[in-house]
């Protein structure tokens, strides 16, 4: 019995190693040839674990800044001493943020909640046969995030999607592009929110941006990245000016 013990055991170890080894590759193609990351890759759920633990540690009334890899690239600590949490993801999208947003409201209690997301978003759509429907789709989904951010008391920030390398085969990725940020700062402006337009801060009037602002296909520079920095910061400046302003005028 020993013996069969001894050799049953570490067979049984082999077998379910092998078993999670499939499955992990098998999901990770899958969502792969879907543009998507996978829920059980690495990267992701290290980055969950570290986004959660420093919103525990986190003090209330702060900036959270929601995004994906673009977001979770940017350098962001503070605003006139406010402290930023920055829960960018890589490989994130809307619904991603969405099932994110409550919990991470819940613990850190921001007063400002900065929306940066949708490349991830436009990458699926490129392969779907139905992109207006998708695109109605993603505008509903980000307008009931905001909606969602205001129903917490916290005020929310909208971000446009960054411009993406200038080049031929990249031109109906931002088209897409053009498209959601239009809904975005359609939402922005019928909520009366403070907009950071990092689009417009970036792109070249053709909508591309040049080689030089970009790492990659989709990911800025340094130099890129530090001027989107200062948009958002005076962004998230000129919102809290804004609703201190309306506050104190409300209490006169």
């Amino acid at each position: 019995m020993k013996k069969l013990s001894s050799f049953v055991v570490p067979l049984l170890l082999i077998i379910l190693l092998v078993f999670n080894t499939w499955a992990y590759y098998s999901l990770s193609g899958l969502l792969r040839n879907n543009k998507q990351t996978s829920p059980v890759s690495p990267y992701l759920i290290t980055r969950q674990i570290f986004i959660f633990d420093q919103a525990h540690q986190f003090p209330q009334g702060g900036i959270l800044l929601l995004g994906d890899s673009i977001t979770d690239g940017l350098w962001f600590t503070a605003v006139d001493g406010i402290p930023v949490l920055n829960a960018g993801m890589g490989g994130a999208r809307i619904d991603t943020v969405v099932k994110y947003l409550p919990e991470l409201v819940e613990i850190t209690r921001p007063r400002v909640v900065v929306v940066t997301i949708g490349i991830n978003d436009i990458v699926g759509m490129m392969s779907s046969d139905s992109k207006e429907k998708e695109e109605q789709y993603w505008a509903k989904k980000y307008e009931a995030l905001i909606d969602g951010v205001l129903a917490t008391g916290a005020i929310p920030v909208p971000s446009t999607i960054l411009p993406i390398r200038r080049e031929a085969r990249l031109e109906p990725l931002t088209e897409l592009v053009l498209t959601l940020n239009k809904e975005i700062v359609r939402i922005a402006k019928e909520k009366d929110l403070v907009l950071c337009d990092g689009h417009a801060a970036l792109a070249a009037p053709d909508g591309f941006m040049g080689t030089t602002g970009m790492k990659n296909d989709l990911h800025p520079s340094t130099a890129s990245y530090l001027k989107w920095h200062t948009v958002l910061e005076n962004s998230i400046r000129l919102a809290l000016e804004r609703a201190n302003s309306q506050a104190t005028g409300s209490a006169q």
